[in-house]
Formats: C-alpha cells, sequence, structure tokens
C-alpha cells in the first residue's frame, strides 16, 4: 500500500454528511433549526411537541371538583403526550449527536489528507480508519471509502517480493 500521486484530496463537509444521513426522527427538524435552537423544550415546541403545563392545570381542576373519571381521563392524555414529547426529544438529541459526529467524521478526513499532503502513509491509513469507524455508527462509510480510494493505491502488485 502507498500513497497515491496527485490524488483528489476533496472529502464531503459535515453538512454534505447530514444530508445524506437525513433525519431519521421527527421529519421536521433540520440541520439549520438543531444549529439554529440550543434549547431541545423549545425546539420540542416548535416542532409541534405536545404542551403538558394545560393538561397539568386541567388535571388540578379536575381533582379539586372531585371528578376521578376526568382525572383518570386527563392523566391518559399527559402520558400519551408525555410519550410523544419524550419521542420528539430523543429525536432532537439524535440529532445533536450526530451533527457532532458528523463533524468528528469531517475533522478525521482533514486529518487524513493532511496526513496525506505530509506523506505520512500511516498517519492517513489511521485517521481515514478514525473516519470509517465513525461512520459505520450510521451505516456504512461512503465518505471514507471514497477518500480512501482517492489517497491510497492499495494494488497488491507493489508488494511483490524483490527475491527476482
Amino acid at each position: 500500500m502507498k500513497l497515491r500521486t496527485n490524488a483528489d484530496t476533496s472529502y464531503e463537509s459535515a453538512e454534505d454528511m447530514w444530508d445524506s444521513l437525513g433525519f431519521p426522527g421527527h421529519p421536521a427538524c433540520s440541520l439549520k433549526q438543531l444549529k439554529a435552537e440550543k434549547d431541545d423544550d423549545r425546539l420540542a415546541n416548535k416542532l409541534g411537541a405536545p404542551r403538558l403545563a394545560p393538561l397539568w392545570r386541567e388535571l388540578k381542576q379536575a381533582a379539586a371538583d372531585g371528578d376521578e373519571w376526568l382525572e383518570q381521563s386527563i392523566m391518559e392524555r399527559i402520558d400519551l403526550a408525555q410519550m410523544e414529547r419524550d419521542e420528539i426529544l430523543g429525536a432532537i438529541t439524535y440529532g445533536r449527536r450526530a451533527i457532532e459526529d458528523m463533524r468528528g467524521i469531517a475533522a478525521a478526513l482533514r486529518d487524513a489528507v493532511m496526513a496525506y499532503k505530509a506523506g505520512d502513509l500511516e498517519g492517513c491509513i489511521d485517521a481515514l480508519e478514525m473516519a470509517s469507524s465513525l461512520e459505520r455508527e450510521y451505516g456504512d462509510d461512503p465518505a471514507a471509502s471514497e477518500l480512501r480510494a482517492q489517497l491510497l493505491d492499495e494494488d497488491e502488485d507493489d508488494d511483490e517480493d524483490d527475491d527476482n
């Protein structure tokens, strides 16, 4: 294995990787929203998560009125609303982690290019393996594999013994 000569050193940015990853959680949540809104509860509200405060007020009033049936009905609605809210918050958490991971992958790809430019085969391979490992947490590793093919010549013919 050796470094290719005059290789294409372009690679995907974190934002490009995000676009190809997609967002498996709430379809209305975008990278822009995740970057713009740092408070998860506010973002969940913007994404349509049910607000629990009005339900708690209804429950308090039903309890004050002594209406057990209404209390039970409201508790069921609170449970469903909390499950929906938890699902949206889970998707937001996943999205935030994915953004950080995509940045980590992009940093490892950048490190591979820097090692390539410095003529450091081992450093290039190590950085590509790091990128690949991080990327595989989301399925396959297209960005790392593509850059690996661009930077490394992995032909077996180059490793022949010099006994002849």
